[in-house]
């Protein structure tokens, strides 16, 4: 029962896609099962609720973030009892060690340091990591700076999506868009393939879906489910956690997974 806990528990720690790598890695460091932690790392883009409130005010209904709720949650938890039937030491990659008589490859030329003891200022994103702030404004301050910082980051990921939607609508014909739209198989492959290449932030990847109004609800709610838990800047961030038969393996799962629920969803 560890497995479902794991993604019924993951909205308590409210990240994105974009983020949840991060935290997995540093759930696995405190002793987390490999397992459960590929069910959260795939439940919590999906059930944080500020994802699913996102969803349902894109599309004005219930509909679509139940639905979206319940086959993320179906698929982290098929993809983690797989998982629980594997060698673990296989699948993930054993942490840098120190590095003695220089910087070696670990960032900022630190040395000595395991990549777990590095600190956090070292990870390049520009953002101040420091717990604290002396005083009331100063912690405000920092919170400002944060938010300021993420919604940034995100921006052009939405704008990116949001352009290439336009111009999907506008240069696809209309008659051709809505064919394929309404396929069994061709509406699904189309959107899947959509959330795989633009790399939406799931917070923001709903209102981009609620523009495909020509794809059938099942093609739609492929795109809102493969897109948090497998896209091309969610393979770069696998690499240095997973070997690639973890990767290969975790992308096969997502895929078959997303397209198991997308056809429940046709025949419902």
């Amino acid at each position: 029962w560890g497995i479902p806990l794991t993604a019924l528990l993951s909205p308590l720690f409210p990240v994105c896609e974009c983020g949840v790598v991060m935290v997995m890695r540093g759930l696995i460091r405190k002793g987390l099962p490999l397992p459960h932690a590929v069910t959260y790392l795939l439940a919590a883009p999906i059930l944080n609720p500020t994802v699913l409130a996102s969803t349902g005010i894109a599309f004005q209904d219930l509909a679509h973030p139940l639905a979206r709720g319940l086959g993320g949650l179906a698929v982290a938890v098929g993809a983690g009892m797989i998982f629980a039937l594997l060698d673990e030491g296989k699948l993930v990659k054993p942490e840098p060690k120190a590095v003695a008589n220089g910087p070696g490859n670990l960032p900022g030329g630190m040395i000595g340091l395991p990549m777990a003891q590095a600190p956090a200022a070292a990870c390049g994103c520009g953002q101040d990591h420091s717990p604290f702030r002396p005083g009331l404004l100063g912690r405000w301050v920092g919170i400002s700076r944060r938010v300021a910082g993420d919604f940034l980051e995100m921006l052009p990921y939405f704008l990116i999506g949001v352009s290439i939607a336009s111009a999907m609508k506008t240069f696809v014909p209309p008659g051709e868009l809505a064919r394929l739209g309404q396929g069994p198989v061709s509406g699904p492959l189309t959107m899947m393939t959509s959330a795989f290449v633009l790399s939406l932030c799931a917070e923001s990847d709903a209102f981009v879906a609620a523009s495909f109004t020509e794809f059938s609800f099942p093609a739609v709610m492929s795109f809102l489910l493969l897109g948090p838990m497998l896209d091309i800047k969610l393979l770069m961030m696998y690499r240095p956690i997973f070997t690639w038969r973890a990767v290969a393996l975790l992308a096969l799962l997502t895929v078959l997974g997303v397209a198991g629920v997308t056809a429940l969803l046709a025949v419902v």
